[in-house]
């Protein structure tokens, strides 16, 4: 797993090797990986690196240092480099000297004709406008360049975060940086998963920096780390030692979220899938494998619940919520389950408070949830979808977190959307998922039963429900990209799919992943 870690953390892992190496090594470090990657977008975009006319957009400090020092590297394969200092009075002046030492242009940003000859020009350009210190969207007259150069279409490259997105939350402020690549040192922060759209291609350059002993704002899944982690059986495992979920979904109005969470669970893994419903023919007809019954309290043994996809709303299905709830077992609420505990917050009265709760809610379920009780002190509650974007999803999901525990109600939480974030007692993670083509109509079907078989598998082994969700995530994207041939993007986006063909194409993408 890889530690994505907050600008703090970056800033305290860094002083060590700040007093043991000599000054300016570490930044040199810093400088050295950015130029080559820096090259390597060079040859990208326009086939060549000598002959180039680099821009560098020249912040104060480390970051406009590094940048400097980048420029200077670029001088000596024969690149014209210019900078713009944004900030004169404050540019880091070892930086600086190297960069005029070796012929590089540099201009203050007040000197408006010279600036504006340096734009039009440029083939490249670097923004290296603010660093992990950076807030708050671009200022003038910063601002007014970035414009020009995506109006003149110029490939930009920024440095270890883009400007205007908070390094700790992947807030986008506007206006920012849209770059084509972004550099980033030591470790990925938050704003590199969370907003890993608006990052470009994301190179991470190892200078060094030891995090024994802190705590990641969040951790990050690798294919690697998904594969050594799925339940594939071994020689002494069966059909009920891998984990056995049951699934309380379907209803006569939605009758295909129960196929579709049972097809997530089936094709998840090799243990037993229990059905609870009224769906048990249609679920039968595709799955005869799956054992059904027509309430949850005829279904036998389980090592996890999910319960909500199109189980509808009425007082029969709380009664069976409820008496899910009650289990000790861990518990995956989705759709309609989360409308019942918004409605009836009482369901959750009877919860065993050492079981997991896991809820998997999209933007607008999410939002009831944070208005089902007050906001715990300092901690305001999002109202809108607009406030989860200004707070960032880590902080909207601690926030509905509280407001649930000064309830004595402990719930792990699941944002869904093409950033998935994943908090609970159990660890924090988040999954970029690569494309948009999972949303879809049933697509959180399918993900429901996904997430309760490798949680139903976590609870015989011993993993969170955090970590089993993430594992879930990182397959179900995988399913889905692989389901429309293509990213989204780039010359072969794909095409449209459906959930029953991400459901089709779980087995094809756990193979994927164990590649």
């Amino acid at each position: 797993m890889v530690g994505v870690y907050s600008a703090d953390s970056i800033r305290k892992a860094e002083e060590p090797l700040l007093q043991a190496l000599p000054e300016g090594d570490l930044m040199q470090r810093a400088a050295y990986g950015l130029y080559t990657h820096t090259v390597q977008e060079l040859r990208h975009h326009t086939g060549k690196v000598a002959g180039n006319r680099v821009l560098l957009l020249v912040g104060a400090g480390n970051n406009g240092g590094d940048t400097l020092w980048c420029g200077t590297f670029l001088r000596r394969r024969g690149v014209a480099v210019t900078a713009i200092l944004l900030n004169p009075d404050r540019t880091h002046t070892a930086g600086l000297t190297a960069f005029q030492d070796a012929f590089g242009d540099a201009i203050p940003v007040h000197d408006q004709d010279a600036v504006a000859v340096a734009v039009e020009r440029c083939t490249f350009a670097v923004d290296g406008i603010v660093g992990i210190g950076g807030k708050g969207a671009i200022r003038e007259p910063a601002a007014t360049i970035v414009q020009k150069l995506a109006q003149q279409n110029t490939p930009i490259l920024s440095v270890d975060i883009p400007t205007g997105i908070d390094p700790d939350t992947g807030v986008i402020h506007e206006p920012h940086v849209a770059p084509v690549a972004t550099v980033t040192f030591g470790a990925l922060k938050p704003c590199h998963v969370l907003a890993r759209p608006q990052c470009g291609r994301l190179y991470l350059v190892d200078i060094g920096l030891d995090f024994t002993g802190d705590t990641p704002a969040f951790q990050l899944l690798s294919d690697t780390d998904v594969a050594d982690r799925w339940p594939i059986p071994s020689i002494d495992d069966n059909k009920y030692s891998t984990g056995v979920v049951g699934i309380c979904a379907g209803s006569v109005t939605y009758p295909g979220a129960a196929l579709l969470s049972v097809a997530g669970a089936c094709a998840a893994t090799s243990a037993m899938v229990r059905y609870s419903g009224s769906a048990t023919d249609l679920v039968l007809h595709h799955h005869p494998d799956v054992v059904c019954t027509s309430s949850p309290k005829q279904a036998g043994r389980v090592d996890a619940w999910v319960a909500g996809p199109g189980m509808g709303t009425d007082d029969a299905a709380a009664d069976r919520l409820e008496w899910i709830l009650q289990r000790n077992e861990p518990v995956v609420l989705d759709a309609d389950a989360l409308t019942l505990i918004s409605e009836r917050p009482e369901l959750m009265d009877e919860r065993p408070r050492t079981a997991a709760t896991l809820l998997t809610p999209h933007a607008g379920e999410f939002l009831r949830l944070c208005a089902t009780y007050p906001a715990a002190p300092d901690t305001p509650l999002p109202e809108t979808t607009e406030d989860i974007a200004e707070m960032g999803r880590p902080a909207a999901v601690a926030a509905c977190r509280a407001a649930w525990a000064a309830q004595g109600i402990n719930i792990s939480i699941l944002l869904k959307g093409r950033a998935t974030y994943i908090a609970g007692d159990g660890g924090c993670f988040a999954e970029d998922t690569g494309s948009s083509w999972a949303a879809t109509p049933g697509s959180g079907d399918v993900l429901s039963g996904v997430i309760g078989a490798l949680v139903a598998h976590g609870n015989t082994v011993g993993r969170s429900v955090e970590e089993a969700a993430a594992l879930a995530v990182r397959a179900h994207s995988r399913a889905a990209m692989m389901a429309a041939g293509g990213t989204g993007t780039g010359p072969n986006p794909g095409s449209p799919i459906t959930a029953s063909d991400l459901a089709q194409h779980l087995s094809a993408a756990i193979r994927n992943l164990q590649l």
